[in-house]
């Protein structure tokens, strides 16, 4: 895949983006999950909450998603997954997908910058 593939992005009649995800560079036979989003227009979170938006869909849709990449990896010979999680809620999820913190010398290049950038979040990985 070329560096930041959008695979898919759904969008409501007024443009509203209620799904998306990218994958980025291809690195060390890893996929990097550069953006996934699951949001619900209709419950907007507060001004002052950390995840500024919108609840998120989660659930169901968040698993089956999940599951798609990982197949769709497997079939690419893609050996691992990997993506920076902003937030503990975030880690929580997916660490219960099979995701693990990672140190920075085993996590793709594009995955610790975007932590630089960002100046948190936690580095994870998945092996397939």
């Amino acid at each position: 895949l070329p560096t930041d593939q959008i695979l898919f992005e759904i969008n409501d009649d007024d443009g509203f983006t209620i799904a998306e995800l990218h994958i980025g560079e291809t690195v060390l036979n890893q996929w990097h999950i550069t953006d996934i989003a699951l949001q619900d227009k209709s419950k907007p979170l507060g001004i002052n909450d950390m995840n500024a938006g919108y609840a998120g869909l989660g659930g169901n849709i968040f698993n089956e998603i999940m599951m798609n990449i990982e197949t769709c990896a497997r079939k690419s010979g893609v050996k691992g997954l990997c993506l920076l999680a902003y937030l503990p809620a975030h880690r929580r999820v997916f660490e219960k997908h099979g995701f693990k913190i990672m140190s920075d010398k085993q996590m793709p290049k594009d995955t610790i910058e975007s932590a630089v950038r960002a100046q948190s979040g936690f580095p994870m990985c998945k092996k397939l």
